[in-house]
């Protein structure tokens, strides 16, 4: 299983390219925006639960309109990763019921939910690229 892993993993180009696409998106969104300041020990909004709103200690405002919405290119990159945001709501769920993640930082949370978005994302798109090269190549007949 491993040999087919390690022999599958370099041939896939379009795999291998919008994987390394959609780690290039995430560090864009933590490069383009300051880290939380002050105390981020877990506070609450009047909007509600913060901790949806804050990924790798970063503040995300997905749903603000006008100059304090989110970027159009973030906007997007968030739409073409639905399944991972879906899987990591859902991992954030489930964690909330753990007592060792409850007592960790707002920032220590968000960075393990960041990572298991990266994760999850990047494995999709690799899926999602070797797919699409393996059909390519069968149905033109071309060998790797």
């Amino acid at each position: 299983m491993l040999r087919a892993i390690r022999r599958l993993l370099p041939t896939f180009f379009l795999g291998s390219f919008l994987a390394l696409l959609n780690i290039t998106g995430c560090v864009l969104f933590v490069l383009s925006r300051p880290p939380l300041e002050g105390n981020t020990s877990g506070v609450v909004s009047a909007a509600g639960d913060v901790d949806y709103q804050v990924v790798a200690c970063r503040r995300l405002d997905f749903w603000e309109r006008g100059s304090t919405g989110e970027p159009v290119w973030l906007k997007a990159f968030v739409t073409a990763n639905i399944f991972p945001v879906i899987l990591v709501v859902f991992l954030r769920m489930l964690l909330g019921y753990l007592p060792g993640f409850t007592g960790l930082s707002l920032c220590a949370r968000s960075w393990i939910i960041a990572v298991a978005f990266l994760v999850a994302a990047t494995v999709q798109w690799y899926s999602v690229g070797a797919i699409v090269e393996d059909r390519f190549r069968r149905f033109f007949n071309v060998s790797a």
